[in-house]
Formats: C-alpha cells, sequence, structure tokens
C-alpha cells in the first residue's frame, strides 16, 4: 500500500521520539556564545550565523587531547590481533555460550520475561559468581586464564605496545534481577564431499535455556598506570509490564556522553548529551507522553507478544497523542519538532490512502497538508524567537520512465517568505557556497584523527 511509504514523514518522527525531557540533562544546556537576536533575522544573516555556529563548534575539538587514547587503541590492535583466543573460548565463551547470543535476545531482557521453569537449565550466569580473569603472555602470545574473580570483576591485563600496564574490569553493583530465555540449540557433523564442497548436517536440535541475574548498575574501566582512560556506567530499572529505564554514562579523555531512556506503559522518554571538557556540546531530548501498549501476559512467549501486537497495531497507532523532540548544539542553535496529535494525523492519512485520485500532484499535495497541519518545527538561536521552520513540500522528479510528483522537506525563512527545498539548499549553501570552508574544516579534523593511527590503515576522507 502507498500508506506504508508516505507514512514515512510521521513515522521517522514517532521512532525519533520516544522520550520525555529529563531534567538532568535539559539543565546542562550551556548559555549561548553568540548574543541572541532580538528580532527575526534575514535569510542572509541567518546562514552567515549558522557557518558562525558550525566554526566554533569545529575549533572547540582539540584532536590531540585525545591523541593518547587513539595511539594506545591503534597499539592494542597491533600487538593483539594475533594473539590466541582459544584459552578465553575454551574456559569461558563454550561454558556460557548463551550470554554471548544476549544481543538477540534483548528484547526478553526489555520485556522482562520471567524465569522458565525449563526441562534443561543448563546455564545461570551472574557476575558475582562468574566473573573470570584472563591476562596476556606475550612470551607465548597467548590469553591465558587465571581463575574465577575473587571479588565479582571480570578483569583482563595486558600491556600495551610501549609496555604500559593495562586493566580492563567490568562488574556488576546493585540488586539483581533473575530473567531467562530458551533457545534452539543445534548439534551436527560437518564434512567435505568427494568433490570437495563442505557440507554441515544438523543431527539434533536441543531446547537450551539461559538464566542470568541481571545487576542494577554495570560498570566497566580501562586504567593505563593507574590512570583511568574510560569510565562507563549503565543503570537499570526494570518491572514487568510497567517499566525499563536505563542511564548510560560514559567518559573518555575530555569527552563524556549521557543517555536516560524511559519506557512505561503509556508514555516514554529519552535524553541525549556529549559533553567536551564539561560543556554540553550537542542535547537532545523527545517525548512521547500519551500511547498504549499492550502487555504481556506471564505465559506469552516474545514471540506470541509480537503476533498479538502486530494485529492491533493500527488500533494502537490511532491512540498516540502528541509528541515533540529537541537538539541544542552548544547553546547557539536550538531545532524544536512537534506532532500534535499522532493517532489523528494517522487516520487522516489513512482516509487519504484510501481515497481515489484522479491526480496525482494533488494527490501528494493533500499528503503534505496532512503531514504539515499537524506537525511543527522551528529553528531558534538563544531564545524563543522563531527563524525559519522546515515543511513539506512537493516536487516534480524525473523517473527513468516517467515524470512523477513526491515529497520532499524543504526550510522556509519567515522574514524574507523564501523557501528552500533542502536538497537545492545543500548545493547552494554547503557544497558550493558559504559552507564550503565549513566542509573542509570538518575534512581536515576528520583525517587529522585518521593520521594519529600508524597501524591501521584507514584512508583519508574527501567530502
Amino acid at each position: 500500500m502507498k500508506k506504508s511509504f508516505y507514512l514515512l514523514p510521521l513515522v521517522l518522527l514517532i521512532l525519533a521520539v520516544v522520550s520525555c525531557k529529563p531534567k538532568d540533562i535539559e539543565d546542562e544546556i550551556p548559555d549561548s556564545t553568540i548574543t541572541p537576536p532580538k528580532e527575526v533575522l534575514d535569510e542572509e544573516t541567518q546562514i552567515n550565523r549558522l557557518q558562525t555556529v558550525a566554526r566554533n563548534l569545529i575549533n572547540f575539538v582539540d584532536e590531540e587531547k585525545h591523541r593518547h587514547i587513539v595511539e594506545l587503541a591503534d597499539g592494542l590492535w597491533y600487538k593483539y590481533s594475533e594473539y590466541d583466543w582459544e584459552p578465553f573460548y575454551d574456559t569461558f565463551v563454550d561454558e556460557y555460550e548463551s550470554v554471548f547470543r544476549m544481543p538477540k535476545h534483548i528484547s526478553s531482557t526489555i520485556s522482562c520475561e520471567e524465569r522458565i521453569v525449563a526441562r534443561n537449565p543448563l546455564y545461570r550466569f551472574s557476575f558475582k559468581n562468574d566473573a573470570r580473569v584472563f591476562e596476556a603472555n606475550d612470551a607465548t602470545k597467548t590469553w591465558e586464564y587465571k581463575g574465577k574473580s575473587p571479588d565479582g570483576v571480570f578483569t583482563v591485563i595486558f600491556t600495551s605496545k610501549e609496555g604500559t600496564r593495562c586493566v580492563a574490569k567490568a562488574w556488576g553493583e546493585g540488586k539483581e534481577t533473575e530473567y531467562s530465555y530458551t533457545y534452539e540449540h543445534e548439534y551436527g557433523h560437518a564434512y567435505y564431499d568427494n568433490e570437495g564442497y563442505y557440507h554441515y548436517v544438523v543431527d539434533s536440535v536441543v531446547n537450551k535455556t539461559y538464566t542470568g541475574l541481571l545487576p542494577e548498575t554495570i560498570r566497566f574501566t580501562l586504567t593505563e598506570d593507574n590512570t583511568v582512560l574510560i569510565n562507563f556506567t549503565e543503570k537499570l530499572d526494570i518491572q514487568k509490564n510497567n517499566h525499563l529505564h536505563t542511564n548510560t554514562n560514559c567518559r573518555c579523555a575530555n569527552i563524556e556522553f549521557n543517555m536516560v531512556e524511559k519506557l512505561n506503559s503509556t508514555a516514554a522518554s529519552f535524553a541525549f548529551n556529549l559533553k567536551l571538557d564539561n560543556r554540553a556540546i550537542v542535547t537532545m531530548n523527545a517525548a512521547v507522553p500519551s500511547f498504549v501498549l499492550i502487555e504481556k501476559k506471564d505465559n506469552d512467549t516474545w514471540e506470541q507478544w509480537l503476533e498479538r501486537y502486530e494485529d492491533e497495531y493500527e488500533i494502537l497507532l490511532q491512540q498516540v497523542g502528541g509528541c515533540n523532540a529537541f537538539m541544542d548544539l552548544n547553546g547557539d542553535v536550538q531545532v524544536r519538532v512537534a506532532l500534535d496529535n499522532f493517532g489523528k494525523a494517522y487516520q487522516e492519512l489513512d482516509a487519504w490512502d484510501k481515497k481515489e485520485y484522479g491526480d496525482e500532484r494533488r494527490e501528494m499535495l493533500d499528503m503534505v497538508d496532512i503531514v504539515n497541519k499537524h506537525m511543527e518545527t522551528g529553528l531558534y538561536y538563544g531564545n524563543d524567537i522563531k527563524q525559519a521552520e522546515l515543511k513539506l513540500d512537493v516536487v516534480k522528479r524525473e523517473g527513468y520512465y516517467e515524470t512523477y510528483y513526491d515529497w520532499t522537506p524543504a526550510i522556509y525563512f519567515p522574514k524574507s517568505g523564501t523557501t528552500y527545498l533542502v536538497d537545492d539548499f545543500y548545493n547552494q549553501h554547503i557544497t558550493e557556497g558559504t559552507y564550503s570552508g565549513i566542509l573542509q574544516m570538518t575534512e581536515d579534523l576528520i583525517n587529522h584523527y585518521i593520521s594519529m593511527f600508524r597501524y591501521l590503515r584507514i584512508d583519508p576522507i574527501h567530502f
């Protein structure tokens, strides 16, 4: 159906907007480095202002503060890429193979599935009971297993290419929540036929159950000569059929990012910021304050829940309320996007989809009108004066065999009444015009980082 494609403007928005605005992040937006304007600016002044903002952001990055961590990673890759990992696999991966299947089963964690009464509960994993210690042996070029960790901390000990002692640690803190999932494990054998072709035959399939204890907080550190280079923290708050909250923080050199996600049964929230030298350079948050999730029953498998959700998703979409999103760059530029009522917009687009049109251009104009009616956007410079808007417009495109009408984003400057299609604005002001110097600065910055790698070969980029 054409609806699945033309809903894209709304779907993209709601995927990006899955949250409220946690105050602990929003309050960290810094003051503008450029004096906020007292009136709506003309198009040329705004273009020059955005160029200044972009230049300031690039100049704010001090690549030399990151040289050590880049060169350390490059040297570790060169030194350890050919080390034998067999002891690690023999003593840990093979025993807890299902731990390494966890990315495929993250949904089981999100849905807080209670422990399954399994006939074959082969695996039970927790940080406290199953942490191991490994150390690189530079003489034999192997990773040696040193035994279980006495303090419940996964520990990997190694040396940099220059010989400094490095230690990576991971551990859990706080109350542990038990969860499990069951998966199919295949047993079989491989052989080569008379013509040399490889074959694998499945002899049997056995259901295996993995049960794990998930701590409230997961921590990871990387130290070099007792100096912390990377500090990562993940805090989890999970309650089945009620909420999933996460708070992620990571600091490396002078870079720090923080992300907060809150998914409740009737609302959701997301916020993110990126700091350099403790100044918030990028801040984002978004909100879907009202929606409905289908409750996952205790005896439901994840697949059964998805099937029930798929059957009712159109009804659920109509119950989604307003959505909003926000982004700030260095306190100088803010972008706001709001959808007044997703459910109502969805219903109107559904009716549009079922309507018969004889005029392709009129058909596309009606779709664009629906989206523009429900979606509001704004560009701001440190205050509440809206300087520009993003809208959808209709364009005529040349296809392989015929021309056709399509929707495209456009930028509207209210002071001059000028509207640019995004593609035209990019070509006129970025690749060839005012911002061509910004592209060169960005290219130089990235290539400076690339030049820090001595062993890992990365080709320079060219925009």
